[in-house]
């Protein structure tokens, strides 16, 4: 199986466009998909940030309870784990502020909200 992106756009490939794709997602700069097992199925879902975070499933469906912060522009791509002690997986995602020059970590679960205590703030934009 292998994933092509374009802006907005996610197909998934087998080797010819599966159905449910393409999936033309609403969003600004779109960054490489990552893809994990959000809900316990057996079964990856994939998850991109592209003017929000999104989770899809290998149909083409939207999951329920995203996309989350749909218009928000993050700088950097998705990456899933286990971030907190506890059996199920995370989203991180980094964004930068412009108006503080801030860059910052938000923290998401598998449904799509956002943690308490999240975002937190890792450093600042340093121009030269």
């Amino acid at each position: 199986m292998g994933w092509g992106l374009s802006l907005a756009l996610i197909i998934c490939f087998l080797p010819s466009p599966k159905t449910g794709f393409p999936l033309h997602l609403n969003g600004g700069f779109v960054y490489s998909p990552v893809t994990a097992d959000l809900d316990g199925d057996g079964k990856c879902e994939i998850i991109v940030a592209a003017g929000g975070l999104w989770a899809i499933d290998g149909s083409g469906v939207m999951m329920d309870g995203w996309p989350s912060m749909q218009g928000a522009i993050f700088n950097s791509r998705a990456a899933v784990g286990n971030a907190r002690p506890g059996k199920f997986l995370e989203i991180a995602v980094g964004r930068a502020y412009w108006l503080d020059d801030s860059i910052r970590t938000y923290l998401f679960d598998t449904r799509g909200d956002l943690l308490s205590g999240w975002p937190v703030t890792i450093g600042w934009v340093t121009l030269r």
